[in-house]
């Protein structure tokens, strides 16, 4: 495929984020852009991709993004749009986890998450 959709998946070095790129990306239909906080590791998950699955090394790559730092979103939306401009669509799977969600109420656990994960959409 000539023009692949641009695809960003948030928390993509491991669990539902890792195998939602793998599937996409062995498709051909789409470049997916690994987003992982620590660049090591999305690197590391790419790799593992490459390594263990029929993808084409052109169909992926990582980028460093942490959902919970403004400065960071920025800097990853900037580095899309200066190389591609544009993303075609966002898979914002990354989480956010709490050291000490036992002693916060459930609600204020789940209002933080979701603002975080809402600001990081529409920073």
């Amino acid at each position: 495929m000539s023009n692949p959709l641009l695809v960003l998946v948030t928390g993509a070095n491991q669990g539902l984020g890792y195998y939602a790129t793998q599937i996409l990306a062995k498709t051909g239909k789409y470049h997916v852009i690994l987003g992982s906080r620590d660049l090591e590791k999305g690197k590391s998950a790419v790799k593992s991709l490459l390594e263990d699955s029929d993808i084409s090394p052109s169909a992926i790559e990582p980028i460093q993004i942490d959902i919970t730092s403004d400065e960071s979103i920025k800097r990853a939306a900037a580095d899309v749009l200066a190389k591609y401009g544009k993303l075609d669509i966002l898979i914002n799977n990354a989480g956010i986890a709490h050291h000490n969600a036992s002693k916060k109420p459930r609600k204020q656990n789940w209002t933080h998450s979701t603002m975080s994960t809402s600001k990081g959409c529409s920073s």
